[in-house]
């Protein structure tokens, strides 16, 4: 909207509303800026996953001939049909349950282990706190590589290998670092007024957390959420490392068998990724107004 200056005003009004047109002028070409840059991140963002769902339709071979037509002649479900039926080698529908509930569980566990850690780091002082509080920060640093000849030789000895177990705890400890450190800085952020009036009332300290402080946080956990599921189910490492039987290998694990199988069959691999891409998708499209507010819920106190 352009600005209209007023008629018959003084010398240093016309000053100031120079000025002031001019920092306008100034704040709606920055504004066009970010603009565009956000819709060309936007647009660089979708076309991978845009891409993928489109020639998953697509026969293999007009995927290699044509790779960015979206207007191709033939539309075809062959490519989601066949990834159906690979039988006794990969059960598609039971892998589907297998990494929706291992993923679940893993949220369950990591995220009230996390909280209840959190919370004791942010709020009580005891000996060895601040050492407690830089170890969980490490934890974050150790590659899962360097876990594989360990875990080897406990799941032979416990008999955790070749079960969905023996996913998860590895799962849990790797997403405990992150989701406790988030945790922390969203407690200190918190006002400890509110949780010394508890106290006052009567209040014992897991009822405050659960009933007062809990409440509070709710962005904060719905972000520990998202990342720990989208982490626990697209990891493939720590799956292919332990799992060796078919009926309880995990949906990332389809894409390893169509490439074994069916070698460069990219219409099918791209059938793959979208069948792999959709709980995430889903997950993510009714999570992800939580996201930004979460992480930057704990980045200052207030």
């Amino acid at each position: 909207m352009a600005m209209v200056i007023p008629a018959n005003i003084s010398p240093e009004d016309v000053a100031y509303y120079q000025n002031l047109r001019r920092k306008h002028v100034i704040h709606v070409v920055w504004m066009t800026v970010i603009y565009l840059f956000l819709t060309i991140w936007a647009v660089l963002a979708l076309f991978p996953i845009i891409w993928v769902l489109i020639n998953s339709f697509k026969p293999s071979l007009s995927v290699q001939t044509e790779p960015l037509n979206p207007m191709f002649s033939r539309w075809t479900i062959a490519n989601y049909a066949i990834c159906f039926t690979f039988g006794d080698a990969f059960n598609v529908p039971l892998a589907y349950w297998n990494s929706i509930y291992t993923s679940v569980l893993i949220v369950v566990l990591c995220l009230t282990t996390s909280v209840m850690m959190a919370f004791c780091l942010a709020r009580f002082n005891f000996p060895g706190h601040r050492f407690l509080e830089v170890a969980v920060i490490a934890c974050m640093m150790f590659p899962v590589f360097s876990l594989v000849s360990p875990l080897y030789r406990m799941y032979v000895q416990i008999g955790f290998w070749d079960t969905h177990i023996g996913v998860i705890m590895p799962l849990v400890a790797l997403n405990m670092g992150f989701t406790t450190t988030l945790l922390i800085g969203f407690f200190r952020s918190l006002p400890l007024e509110v949780e010394e009036s508890a106290f006052l009332d009567g209040a014992s300290v897991p009822r405050t957390l659960i009933q007062i402080v809990l409440p509070m946080m709710r962005s904060a956990l719905v972000t520990c959420v998202i990342f720990i599921f989208l982490w626990s189910y697209n990891d493939l490492f720590v799956q292919n490392f332990v799992i060796r039987q078919g009926k309880n290998r995990l949906l990332p694990y389809l894409m390893v068998t169509v490439t074994q199988k069916k070698g460069t069959d990219y219409g099918q691999m791209c059938a793959v990724g979208a069948m792999v891409a959709i709980p995430m998708l889903i997950v993510y499209f009714f999570l992800q107004k939580h996201i930004i507010k979460g992480l930057t819920a704990g980045a200052v106190k207030g």
